[in-house]
């Protein structure tokens, strides 16, 4: 019928996520992000991961540990050799801020360091609600104990404290500025490659 023969049509027309990441893998792009994912199109990040390409996305999970079992079971399939890809899992979750408001904030950064069978995170920053300001003595500690972040200095050739100071400088100027469209966010970050 012709209803169905339209529905056939379309269905040639559809894009889907795993399209667009491949699309996206033939322009050589230097950063990979997929706003969240939860099965085959995880796949195909870590194989853009595993050809040199940075990847960034976002996935569910109470915690790294929890994410990684996630990742590793059904439909995702990451299994251990592939996780190494992996540098760092930020935990972001929903909490109260110090006036009671519901937010969003890091919790924990983990570093994911591959060992003979499997992985190993290495925690390098935990959220103390206590003190909840993260001044660039924190940065530095979190710096000092990574090994991945300085592996990545000198591969790149950039002095750490120069970027982490250029880095900190743009942040401060997206917060006293109220940056919030990504045409803004955009400029900022055009500041830090172009300088």
């Amino acid at each position: 019928t012709r209803s169905s023969h339209m529905i056939n049509q379309s269905e040639n027309y559809d894009i889907d996520m795993m399209d667009l990441i491949k699309a996206s893998l033939r322009m050589r792009p230097d950063f990979e992000i997929v706003g969240e994912v939860r099965g085959q199109e995880a796949q195909f990040l870590f194989q853009s991961a595993a050809t040199g390409h940075g990847g960034l996305t976002t996935f569910h999970g109470s915690d790294a540990e929890s994410a990684l079992n996630r990742l590793a079971s059904e439909p995702i399939n990451i299994k251990s050799s592939q996780q190494m890809l992996l540098w760092f899992i930020v935990h972001i979750t929903r909490t109260k801020s110090v006036d009671k408001k519901i937010v969003r904030k890091v919790v924990s950064v983990k570093e994911v360091m591959p060992k003979t069978k499997g992985v190993e995170l290495n925690e390098i920053f935990r959220y103390d609600p206590k003190s909840s300001s993260f001044g660039l003595q924190r940065v530095e500690e979190l710096i000092n104990k990574s090994k991945r972040i300085h592996m990545a200095a000198n591969t790149l050739n950039v002095d750490l404290q120069q970027d982490l100071q250029k880095r900190i400088y743009l942040l401060a100027q997206c917060k006293s500025n109220r940056i919030r469209s990504m045409h803004e966010v955009i400029g900022m970050l055009s500041k830090y490659y172009s300088d």
